[in-house]
Parts: structure tokens; sequence; C-alpha cells
């Protein structure tokens, strides 16, 4: 891998230091101070600046503690503080090492001698105070201070993290890469260890992307580079370290300090070390590791019979313990989801189903995302302006907008309405929330208002893959009692936040909530909203895989829904009734729906936009017609992979999206769906239903049968655990084992492993191959083939130029390169090439 002679992300700061010599240059000298945690980039950036000073006449000084401490100065130094455009520059610089060049300075120049500019590094673990705000920079000989600044190095942005890393590898890296990369919170010399640790253990293919063999462990350099930081901190410091790795990767000072049976007053000076040191810093909800990977890192230098005591002892104080996740990916994943947490300003608009209560519906990318229209209903609505709010989707709605925006903006329309007017006539669709006069809202402040604006904030949050949010202010408008004359605007959102109580896999809740509704509500609008009742019992029954039930709750919807002229309502039943169908596998009868989903009356159609567009893909999928539905994937339906309230309430959405990608041979779909659900799987860690549809997911994506054993073990949704199953079966049957338990996966000869997002193929499996007899360690116990492998790699080939050679796939070169290391008790390929290179000179020559 080649060395990093770039600096990526770091413009803002370049551009900053040359104005730093373009002030020296004209008699303007600084004291420039650049900081950040260790690994950040500050020797990196020195080296740059220094290297454009010279450029530009400047003589350049580096100097080193030796220099600074000496009784007196050095012959060299009195000469460069004499020369014309002198340029001083001191690496890992203390607040002693910055006093004593300040003295140096002011006592060693000479009288005639020009102010000299100086560029310091500060050190990330140096102690005492931060060095932009030292004091006593004022020369008594010049006519004014000179200026001292400080110049903080931020973590790489993602774009940089990218560019990093491609150029490292030398090709474009792969979105499941880059989220491993993301564990080291960009950190660039974090970034490049993990990279070279990956790249010489074979984790890493000629593609770019990650080749996941042994995702629960990080690579041993990283190991190791880890270890020599806990050997040089202090005991205290590293027990610290070890407990709250255990805690979580936030945790409260209380808890480290109830662990250790000691004081806070007591642990401050290792956490001051260890925040010094930039491997936790203070964060507003706890103190948390810096990086995600240094997190696990500590985790994973734990001795296995400590780490057990030490979770026997929290269990015992009952603290509960938050370990790193074991997939790297996912535990980059979770990083990142939380520089990206959903906040009001978050995603894309749209929500949930065809009746405006959470069903399948908008929101597009993973959790999070920019500002604009989402941010500012939220914002308004979170200050209680709700007829404000009504009036910006209005006008939103006059403007081109995407068919899913377009219905999620007339959703939360309708959730205005319906509470914050007590009307139900929008549930007929005969008038358009969105055209003719402004409905009267209540008066802003009123306890109607807020009740509106909670079931309004509650979808858009729903929206933005918020689940905690979204749930807080559904049940916020939920949890009032109903009188008869506001049963209409109370009851509406005790149905949305039902819904989504069944999402989340909270049903017995969802089923209380229902109850009360259907015992506080009047029969006159039971009417109306017994339907509604009906089919959010009818979600539960589908999420237990009561077909049945679900079916015969439906169809009574249907039936009280029509004759009303409730047209959202028929439109929910008629989309549940499609996927009972569907899932019954009666094409015929799911099709009958899909049509009366199609003739809907005109204010209705784009509120079902998202439940007829889901329903048609798995209708042309089930009548195998795959390349037909991608091509809709490819046109207006573009969106729906990413949709984020499609996964919470279709669990099994993104492993089916996967599957299509598979078998219509475009990954595009699959990527797009499982990037989507493991971000919202990482920011809402309490949703298990998400967390199995992200592993379930990633199983798939990656032909990994244990993740598909698990995901079909732990999915909420019967659905998902049966589809979970399936694949896992068909794995299995693909590599010749379908006569085998799933638990004996992991035992097996061969493989398949992701070739490409769209293809798997299988390879022999050197990690998993159970010998005949143990063979002798060594030379001897390689086959022909593993020598073959070893000659070529010694010969400096690549694993794709070997590949080429041998007539295998670069995959199987590195499974092959494995096992190889594993019977040399090698790591690399420099290993590797020493001990070919021993043989050679033993065999005898001709």
């Amino acid at each position: 891998m080649a060395a990093v002679t770039t600096l990526y992300g770091r413009e803002k700061e370049q551009r900053r230091l040359l104005q730093f010599l373009d002030r020296a240059a004209h008699g303007r000298p600084e004291l420039v101070v650049v900081g950040g945690q260790t690994g950040i980039g500050k020797s990196r950036l020195l080296l740059d600046t220094a290297g454009h000073a010279r450029r530009r006449g400047f003589t350049v000084h580096a100097l080193g503690d030796a220099d600074l401490h000496a009784p007196a100065p050095s012959r060299a130094l009195r000469a460069a503080l004499g020369a014309e455009r002198p340029l001083f520059v001191i690496d890992d610089a203390g607040a002693k090492s910055a006093e004593a060049l300040l003295s140096l300075v002011w006592e060693g120049r000479p009288a005639s001698a020009r102010p000299v500019p100086l560029l310091l590094a500060r050190s990330a673990n140096a102690a005492g105070p931060d060095l932009a705000a030292f004091p006593v920079w004022e020369d008594p000989r010049a006519e004014q201070a000179v200026p001292h600044t400080g110049l903080e190095l931020e973590p790489l942005g993602e774009q940089a993290v990218r560019e990093l890393v491609g150029g490292q590898l030398g090709v474009a890296p792969q979105p499941a890469l880059l989220d491993v990369m993301a564990c080291a919170n960009g950190n660039p010399r974090l970034i490049v260890e993990f990279l070279e640790g990956l790249r010489e253990e074979g984790r890493i293919g000629p593609d770019g992307d990650l080749v996941r063999l042994t995702p629960g462990r990080l690579p041993e350099r990283v190991r190791a580079a880890v270890g020599g930081l806990l050997r040089d901190m202090s005991p205290e410091s590293v027990q610290l370290l070890r407990v709250g790795t255990l805690l979580g990767r936030t945790f409260q000072l209380s808890q480290a300090v109830a662990m250790l049976n000691t004081s806070t007053a007591a642990l401050l000076p290792a956490l001051e070390e260890t925040l010094a040191m930039g491997v936790l810093r203070l964060a507003d909800d706890g103190i948390t590791f810096e990086h995600p990977l240094l997190w696990r890192a500590v985790y994973e230098a734990i001795p296995a019979g400590l780490r057990g005591a030490l979770l026997e002892e929290a269990r015992v104080l009952a603290l509960r313990s938050a370990l790193p996740p074991q997939d790297l990916a996912v535990l980059g994943r979770g990083g990142a989801a939380r520089r990206e947490r959903p906040g009001p300003a978050g995603g894309g608009p749209a929500s949930g189903g065809p009746a405006g209560t959470g069903g399948p519906g908008g929101g597009a990318g993973g959790p999070g995302g920019g500002a604009g229209l989402p941010g500012a209903l939220d914002t308004l609505l979170a200050s209680g302006y709700v007829a404000s709010a009504l009036v910006l989707a209005r006008n939103a709605l006059d403007r081109p907008l995407p068919d899913h925006e377009a219905a999620a903006l007339r959703r939360v329309l309708l959730d205005l309405v319906m509470v914050g007017v007590g009307r139900s006539d929008p549930l007929r669709g005969d008038t358009d929330p969105a055209a003719g006069p402004a409905p009267d809202l209540v008066e802003d402040g009123t306890q109607e208002a807020q009740r509106a604006a909670a079931t309004a904030l509650a979808r858009i949050r729903w929206t933005q893959g918020d689940a905690a949010g979204a749930l807080r202010s559904g049940a916020e408008a939920a949890e009032q009692t109903l009188t008869p004359d506001t049963a209409a605007s109370r009851a509406y959102p005790r149905i949305a936040h039902a819904r989504r109580l069944i999402a989340v896999g909270e049903v017995p809740a969802a089923r209380a909530l229902v109850g009360r509704l259907l015992r506080e509500t009047s029969e006159r609008d039971l009417a109306t909203f017994r339907p509604a009742a009906d089919l959010a019992l009818a979600e539960a029954h589908l999420r237990a895989g009561e077909l049945d039930e679900a079916d015969a709750a439906a169809r009574a919807a249907l039936a009280a829904a029509d004759p009303q002229g409730l047209h959202t309502l028929a439109a929910w039943a008629s989309a549940t009734l499609g996927r009972v169908a569907l899932r019954r596998a009666d094409t015929a009868r799911a099709a009958e729906h899909l049509e009366r989903l199609r003739g809907l009356p005109p204010h209705i159609t784009p509120l079902a936009a998202v439940p007829v567009a889901w329903l048609r893909l798995l209708l042309l999928a089930a009548e195998d017609e795959p390349r037909a539905a991608l091509e809709l994937l490819r046109g207006a339906d573009r969106a729906l992979p990413s949709l984020r309230t499609l996964h919470f309430s279709e669990p099994g959405a993104a492993a089916w999206f996967v599957r299509l990608s598979r078998t219509a041979g475009d990954p595009a779909p699959g990527r797009q769906a499982l990037r989507t659900v493991e971000h919202l799987a990482a920011a809402n860690p309490g949703v298990a239903g998400l967390q199995a549809a992200a592993l379930h997911a990633r199983g798939l994506f990656e032909c990994d049968p244990e993740s598909l054993r698990r995901a079909a073990a732990e999915h909420t949704d019967a659905w998902g655990a049966a589809t979970a199953a399936e694949d896992l079966r068909a794995l299995l049957d693909a590599r010749g084992r379908a006569d085998e338990p799933a638990d004996a996966a992991a035992a097996g000869r061969s493989w398949l492993i992701r070739e490409h997002p769209g293809r798997c193929v299988l390879v022999t499996s050197p990690s998993m191959v159970v010998p005949a007899a143990d063979p002798a360690p060594g030379w001897e116990s390689l086959g022909e083939t593993e020598r073959t492998i070893a000659r070529r790699v010694a010969d400096g080939l690549t694993n794709r130029q070997v590949s080429r050679e041998v007539q295998l796939s670069p995959h199987t070169v590195n499974y092959y390169l494995r096992r190889i290391y594993g019977k040399l008790g090698i790591r690399s390929r420099v290993e590797l090439t020493r001990l070919v290179l021993a043989e050679s000179e033993q065999e005898p020559r001709p």
C-alpha cells in the first residue's frame, strides 16, 4: 500500500496556513498552534506548510525538545534567529516546550532582527493549558503584540475518507468497506492502519470491497497498535477504559466509579489522561469513546477471563452492558448514525400508508438528511404554529414533487385537518385538503392545536427514521381522554400511534390502545373509526402470520368503509388484503386488489402511491417477472428501496430487494435497500424488527448462513422469518448441504461468497476444510496448488494476477492464502516471501 503523500479534506486549513505565511512574509508574524487528536494529521499538515514556506524563500527550522531546553541557545539556533526569513516549526509540543521556545526567541534573537513566525503542533497527550490561549507573546521591542491563534483539526468528512481510501487502494472503495472505515471516525492514521491491516489479512477484494471472512475480529495490526497505546497509559487509565468499553460507547462516570469501587476524585487523573490522549471525550450524554474502532479494540484487548468477570460484576451492580457490535461494518454504521442522528431537520417528506397512519410510505435515504421542507414543518409544529405549518404544506404541493413526497405532504395535511379541525370527511376522498380555501384550524396554543401538532410531528419523525421521536410525539397526541364532542380529533391519533407501535413490535400496547379507543368513542363516530381500528388489528395479525384473522379483519373494514364512501380506509383495506393474498400465493386475488387500488378517486390516488407500488412489485416477482419489476424500480418507483417507512412496516422488504437484485442481475436496488435498513437499524437500536431486517438483508447480500439463521430466529415479523428460513435453505442447497441442519453450516467444506452484489459463487473455504489427518506443519504441509500460489505471491504478484495464472477467482486465491498463512503460522506476504526464499535455497540444485 502506498504511503500517504496527499492531504485529504484539509483545504480550509491549508488556506489558513498559506495566509499565515503571507503575513509573515510581509513582516506580520504569528504564533499558530495546530491541535487535534492523535493521528488526525497535524504532523502531515506542518510538513506540507514547511514545504510551501521553503518554496517562498523561508528558512525552515524544525526544533525538538533538546534544542528548546538547552541551557543556552546553540550556535545554529542563534544563527537561525538572525536569518532574513526564519520560520520555526515544532511538532508534538507541550505547554512547557512552547514556553521554552518563546523564551529562546525573545532572548536569543539579535536586537535588529524582525519578529519570528512560529508554527507548532500541540501534543495530543500533553498536560497543561491549551497553547492557543497562551498569554505571553509580546516582544517589548516590537511595536505591537504578535497575534496567536489556534487551528483545530476535525475528523475527515465522508468525501475525504472516500478519497483517502481510494488513494490507498488504487480503486474506488465500495460501500461495505467505507462502512467499516467509519469505525475510525475520520482519523487518517487509524484509517490507514485499519486499511493496511485488512489488506494484510486478505480482507479487501480487488474491486475495493470488503471480503467478510472474519467480520467479528479487528486486524492483528490494529490490535497490536492499540495494545501499544494501552501499555503507554497508567494502570488506572487502562482499567477505566476496560470498564467503560463494557458499559457502552457512551457511559456515565458514576457507573465506572461503581464498577471500580473507587471515588470520583480518585478516578479524575485517569479520566484526564484518557481525554488528553484522545481515546475518550466528554459528550452531552456522558463520556464517550472517540472512535468506534478504539471502543472495539479495547474490548478485544481485555483477556477473556477478565472480560467475563467484569460483565458478571456489572450484572451484580445492575449496570446495563452495551458491548461493541461483533460485525465491524455494523460498528462503523453505528458510529456514522451517531454523527447523523435524525433530528427535527432531517429526512425527506414522506409518511405512512393509504390511511395516513404510518403504513408503507415515503422518506428516502438513511436516517437524518438535510433541512428543507421537513425541517421547516418540524420547527413550526414543535413551536406550536399549526396554522402556519398547514399553509406551508399546502403551498409546497403547488410545486411539482415526486409522487412519494407529494403523498407524504398530503398525509401531513390529513393529520392536521383530521385532528386540528375534527373533520373526518378527508377519509372519504370527496375533498382534497390541499385544494380550495384553507380549512379553519383550531387556534394555536390550545390543547387541540397541540394534539394536531404532535400527530403531524410523529408522522414527520417516523418518515425521517426516528422511531423514538415518532413514538414520543404519537403518545403525546394519543394519551388523552376522549369526549363525545372531540372523538374524531382524538381517535385519529390513537389509530396512527397504534400502527407505529405494531411496527416496532409493541403489539400488546397497540391492542390495548385500540381497545381504549373502541370503549371511549361514541357509537356515531365508531362508524368511521371502527374500520380503522380493524385495519390496525389486521396489521398485527399479519405481523404474527395469522393470515385468516388478518383477512377477516381487513374484509370487515372494507365492508364497513365502502358504503360510507370512506375511500382512504378502503384503500388501506385493499392494500392489506393484497398482501395477505400474496402470502397465500394467490396471485389472482392479489391482482384484483391491485386493480381496485388503481381505480381510486383522484384525491386518494397520491395517498396510496407507495402501497400500490409495493404491491405491484410483489405481484410481479410472484409471477416470475423480476425484470419487469426492475424496470419499475429504474423508473417511477426508483425511490422505493430507500423509503424508510416501508422498512418500518415491512421488515422483510430489504431482503426482498436484495433477492430481486440477485435474480434480475442488477445490484442497485439491493444495495439501496440494504444501506437504508442498516442505517435505520443503527439509528434505532431498540427496534428488534429493524435489527433482524438488517441482519437478514446483510446475510443474504453476503451469502452468510449464520446471519440468515439468526435472522430467521430473531425476526419479529412472520413473513420476514419465513423468507429468512427459505433464503438459508436455498443457500445450503446451493452448497449441496440441504440435508444438514442450519446450525451445522459453519462446519462446512465449501462456502458461497459474494463475487459482486448480484451473484454468489461457490469456492473451497480453506479455513473450514476438515482434513483427513493433521498435516505436518511447515512447507511440506502445503498442497501443490498452495505452493504454486505461495511462489507467485512471493514473486510480487497481486491476488488478481495470481488468479489469472492459476485459473481461480481472486476471492478463491484469498481463501488459499489464508489457509497457507494458517499452515505456516504467518500473517503477512512479507513473512511468506521470506519462507519461500528460504525453501528455495534448501531445494537441491540441478
